[in-house]
């Protein structure tokens, strides 16, 4: 048996698909016939890969129902869903896990922050806190934050941007620009041109917004792993290699949104 099979890609989208193939791979068995020989070292081999092919795809189906389980609740169980995020995240989802668990942690003295929230002073002497993330835990809420938050990005891209580049910071254009050029340049994604404006643009309003800390090298690099996962679902093949063309003006702002208050978020976790 060709060890292609195993090498199959299969969408756990469908939990009657992994099971199907499963029970494909553990078909495909060969019989021991009476009075032959014990299997050689290879047959054993290929035993133990089919067997642990079954185990693989079963094990993913299993994962992803529970995600699945946690992301149709009215309000997610945000501990239940970094516990389960800790081995890794399905490919299909995300795109929508990462942006519920890009949640910005902050601290105050409590003093500050209860006297903002009219309460009483205690005596610790810090508190520290969590926001909700990028995308709301109330699944009632998710289309309505998300849409007012692309349209506060486009309004920032508006203000910075409706003169062309002539009246920008010169000195951050070029910095920005020279470190776009050099991001994943073995990727195809990268050296398109209408993805690396858009990565522009979400650094520089990033830069200009952030002034206290401005844009350095490498911030490029923390931009791109949201930029493709959330691109990921407009593209139907490998979305390194993918027609950016194909893809709508509109998917393509949605992303850059997305990208930018992610990173935001995720910058504001470090600083």
């Amino acid at each position: 048996m060709s060890k292609d099979v195993h090498k199959e890609s299969i969408s756990i989208k469908n939990p009657q698909e992994v099971r199907s193939k499963s029970e494909a791979i553990a078909s495909s068995r060969p019989a021991s016939r009476p009075g032959s020989a014990s299997p050689s070292g290879r047959a054993k081999t290929a035993e133990s890969e089919m067997l642990g092919a079954v185990a693989e795809l079963n094990s993913k189906a299993i994962r992803f129902k529970k995600f699945e389980t946690l992301l149709e609740q009215p309000l997610v169980d945000m501990e239940q869903l970094k516990k389960l995020s800790w081995m890794g995240v399905p490919e299909e989802i995300r795109h929508t896990v990462w942006k519920l668990l890009m949640v910005t942690t902050y601290s105050a003295p409590a003093s500050l922050l209860l006297a903002s929230l009219g309460g009483v002073e205690l005596s610790l002497n810090l508190i520290i806190y969590d926001l909700q993330g990028y995308l709301p835990t109330n699944s009632t809420m998710r289309d309505k934050i998300l849409a007012q938050k692309r349209l506060e990005y486009d309004e920032y891209v508006t203000q910075q941007f409706i003169d062309g580049k002539a009246t920008l910071d010169q000195a951050l254009v070029h910095q920005i620009h020279i470190d776009i050029l050099r991001t994943n340049s073995n990727v195809p994604l990268y050296q398109n041109a209408i993805i690396q404006e858009s990565l522009e643009r979400i650094l520089y309003i990033w830069a200009v917004r952030h002034p206290a800390s401005g844009y350095v090298q490498g911030i490029n690099d923390l931009a791109t792993p949201f930029y493709q996962v959330f691109l990921q679902p407009h593209v139907s093949d490998d979305v390194e290699r993918t027609d950016v063309g194909l893809i709508s003006k509109d998917d393509l702002k949605e992303v850059e949104a997305d990208t930018y208050w992610c990173l935001s978020r995720l910058l504001d976790g470090i600083q």
